[in-house]
């Protein structure tokens, strides 16, 4: 198949997939734009591309500098943040978008930066949509060093970034996310474009490298001493990227072991090599040169940390943040080339093996790990109660699309959508929200996905056995909690309330959860909340909507909602409790 025809029937099934997200009354409000701009931030993160996302709109043209931008989100280890731009064709035909058109969505997006430095956010309603995206902001003039605006669009690009721009005294670099890109990054095989690092564009010269005998075809290894201004150039451009096979994320500068490599790094930084254990990275390959006649590595690609993620992160945190001079500081590297057919099993046995600098429990954050390969299985068996149809885990992204282009007749679409409708599509992510929650850590699932996915990944590992999978009453009570959530989304829309929404959900489901009183088999069998319930949740939802602002107390809401002392003020809050037959 050519790129061509690759092209067009990912864009037939991008368009399939944003009329999924729009059609009925749990859509995105009829609005194609706002769903394309989340379905590519959902990708976005999937690949490590961003920590999280917030879909959110704002148009002012009349101001100068006009504004509008679609979306934002934070990195707090590398201080910076995102803006989401689109540029949305709509155009049945493949569509190829000017570089000019994507530079200008770039330039509106980041006016918004130079706008709320001027109040913008005090202009608009608290109640709005906007609001939390333009207070968050504002909240964080102080911290933000970097501007990162993802130009998104549902045409072609002849560029992947555009010129990068300084506006309010910050850097903003532009990277463009069109068609031909999103569809390398959801094609099987291609979960992300890979990692390339030329060391002479980054320090001038090769990295002399010493290299281990050949001894397996699985894999070979060399050992280097990487200049900390090389580590901290390659995370200031790709963040948590860099960690996507890695079992830990960066943990933030708290625990001692952390304090500790911050402090060398301030204190010592001549002994640092001394005193950390390094870095160990896997690569997919590798151009070797000479120095002088020895050897040395010249650039890699596939980059991968699979030890070390918290070394690599304080060195930028030091750089970045504390003005910390890194010119003296040097790392060890391990840097493994495997063979891809052994990957994850390489990657899953380094991580585990390799002596670590915090004690964490091993996770395999792969589509193959058994307890999601097993809930596909369970999503693909297990009818609804009235054998209406089938409600379908999402292993992989793009799965579902897939399966429902297979289709091909319009009988036999109408078939799939009524066996398994969009309403009951869902993700890992999906299962890791819902599960939080449910668990009484509306704290955490508020981080945003990724960090919450993380979390959650490490609670299941550590409270089940190693060979547990789910069965089929973990699948029904799961799809019974995912019930409760996505009814509660659709009150709180229907609510007209626009700000904090997913917070809100997120609390809501929590105190279902604390209240002891909801039967989740009979939310299974019923595959919706009884007329009693869903009352419960509509007065709830008002109050635990002015519990949250208030309790903020003046702060950033978003951030509150992150913290477990907001958990505790939800817990206070006097609510009627559901009915037992719930």
């Amino acid at each position: 198949m050519s790129e061509d025809e690759i092209l067009k029937r990912y864009a037939e099934q991008v368009v399939s997939e944003i009329n999924d997200r729009t059609s009925g009354i749990d859509g995105e409000g009829g609005y194609r734009e706002p769903a394309f701009v989340r379905y590519v931030a959902e990708i976005l993160e999937d690949t490590g591309a961003i920590e999280e996302s917030d879909v959110r709109y704002c148009e002012k043209p009349s101001i100068r500098p006009a504004v509008r931008v679609n979306g934002y989100g934070f990195d707090e280890a590398r201080n910076e943040l995102y803006l989401f731009a689109c540029v949305f064709v709509q155009s049945e035909e493949l569509h190829t978008v000017p570089k000019a058109r994507l530079a200008s969505a770039m330039q509106h997006a980041a006016n918004v930066y130079a706008q709320v430095k001027k109040g913008l956010h005090n202009q608009v309603e608290v109640a709005s949509e906007e609001y939390p995206m333009l207070r968050d902001i504002y909240d964080s003039l102080g911290t933000i060093n970097r501007i990162r605006v993802f130009v998104m669009t549902d045409g072609l690009a002849t560029v992947k970034s555009l010129d990068e721009l300084v506006v309010g005294g910050l850097p903003i670099t532009g990277e463009v996310w069109d068609l031909r890109r999103l569809s390398r990054c959801v094609s099987a095989g291609h979960g992300n474009e890979p990692i390339e690092i030329d060391f002479e564009v980054i320090t001038g010269q090769p990295i002399r490298a010493v290299e281990m005998p050949d001894i397996d075809d699985i894999y070979k290894t060399y050992l280097a001493i990487l200049p900390a201004t090389a580590l901290y150039e390659i995370y200031k451009e790709y963040g948590s990227r860099l960690l996507e096979l890695n079992v830990r994320s960066f943990l933030q500068a708290t625990g001692a072991v952390n304090k500790g490599i911050r402090d060398s790094l301030r204190n010592q930084p001549a002994r640092f090599l001394a005193y950390n254990n390094g870095i160990s990275v896997t690569v997919e390959s590798l151009v070797p040169s000479r120095i002088n006649g020895e050897l040395a590595i010249k650039s890699l690609s596939g980059l991968q940390i699979v030890n070390g993620g918290q070394t690599t992160a304080s060195i930028y945190r030091a750089g970045s943040v504390d003005r910390a001079d890194l010119s003296k500081v040097f790392v060890q590297a391990k840097i493994t080339v495997v063979n891809p057919a052994h990957l994850n099993e390489m990657v899953s046995n380094i991580s585990r093996y390799a002596n670590t600098q915090n004690t964490i429990q091993s996770a395999d954050f792969s589509s193959n790990d058994p307890y999601q390969v097993e809930l596909e299985k369970l999503s693909r068996s297990i009818w609804t109660p009235d054998q209406s149809g089938l409600w379908f885990f999402e292993r992989a992204r793009g799965q579902y699309q897939v399966e429902k282009s297979k289709a091909s007749t319009p009988a036999q679409k109408r078939k799939f959508n009524e066996l398994q409708p969009p309403a009951r599509k869902f993700s890992k992510t999906d299962v890791a929200k819902v599960d939080m929650c449910w668990a009484q850590l509306p704290h955490i699932a508020s981080k945003g996905n990724q960090k919450n996915f993380l979390e959650f990944v490490q609670r299941q590992k550590s409270r089940e056995k190693e060979d547990w999978v789910p069965d089929q009453a973990y699948y029904k009570e799961l799809v019974a909690k995912l019930v409760l959530y996505r009814s509660a989304e659709s009150i709180i829309r229907k609510e007209k309330i626009s700000a904090y929404r997913a917070n809100i959900a997120a609390y809501l489901l929590a105190r279902l959860s604390a209240s002891g009183k909801i039967d989740l088999n009979a939310v299974w069998s019923r595959q919706t909340p009884s007329p009693a319930l869903e009352q419960t949740i509509r007065d709830w939802t008002p109050r635990i909507y002015d519990c949250l602002v208030a309790t903020a107390a003046g702060r950033n809401v978003t951030e509150w909602c992150k913290k477990p002392d907001c958990w505790v003020a939800i817990q206070e809050l006097p609510l009627t409790a559901p009915t037992v037959s719930a």
